[in-house]
């Protein structure tokens, strides 16, 4: 409750007032945008499922083995894409590139159908080709895409959320490397990708240009 927050906050300011507020580190299993996207489908239960249902219908003709991928890790697909779609447009090849590599991790760490002691190279390819069709799949892009953009509003408004209370809240606040802006990264390496320096000081000469213009 609103009211047990402030309470909290109370004691923290009290007894642990030089804590560290972070949201991310070099380890954080998705980037702090992506589990907040993610964070909105446990509040939208019954549509999350119903269109986990029709995009099903659409894997079914995807696939070049009945069972591949496996239930969970087709539901897990669904859930991957939306914690890292891109929020405008379709993904191009470096998304995939992320996306089959993360896969790679997901399916040997789970030990189900493959493992890093034990790899099965051709259920792993499998499960790849299954993705890279259903990114390309009209019937699945025009519903999914629907879908994402209203996950993707409410998920920027809980990151905005968190971010605010991340700097108000009593404590220091932790800004990780890189997530000065959207952070829709999976986990490692994708999570430890060199950051785009120069991209964030354009952005501050911006600001910084704009604020100049409107004191004019």
């Amino acid at each position: 409750t609103v009211e047990g927050f402030h309470k909290r906050m109370q004691l923290r300011r009290e007894d642990f007032p030089l804590s560290i507020n972070a949201t991310a580190t070099h380890d954080t299993k998705r980037g702090e945008d992506s589990r907040m996207r993610i964070d909105v489908l446990s509040e939208i239960g019954e549509e999350w499922f119903e269109n986990i249902g029709q995009w099903k219908k659409t894997g079914e003709n995807l696939r070049k083995e009945k069972n591949i991928p496996d239930a969970n890790e087709e539901y897990f697909i669904y859930q991957m894409l939306i914690g890292a779609w891109p929020f405008s447009g379709e993904p191009g090849e470096e998304f995939l590139e992320r996306s089959t590599a993360y896969l790679q991790k997901v399916l040997r760490e789970a030990k189900v159908n493959s493992s890093w002691a034990q790899p099965d190279e051709n259920y792993e390819e499998q499960v790849y080709d299954f993705l890279k069709k259903l990114v390309k799949k009209d019937e699945f892009l025009d519903s999914f895409g629907k879908f994402h953009r209203k996950i993707a509003a409410y998920g920027a408004i809980k990151s905005l959320s968190q971010s605010l209370l991340k700097i108000t809240a009593p404590g220091i606040p932790d800004v990780y490397q890189g997530t000065e802006l959207w952070d829709l990264s999976y986990v490692d390496p994708d999570n430890r990708r060199p950051v785009d320096y120069q991209l964030r000081k354009q952005y501050l000469e911006e600001i910084k240009a704009e604020n100049v213009h409107e004191q004019l």
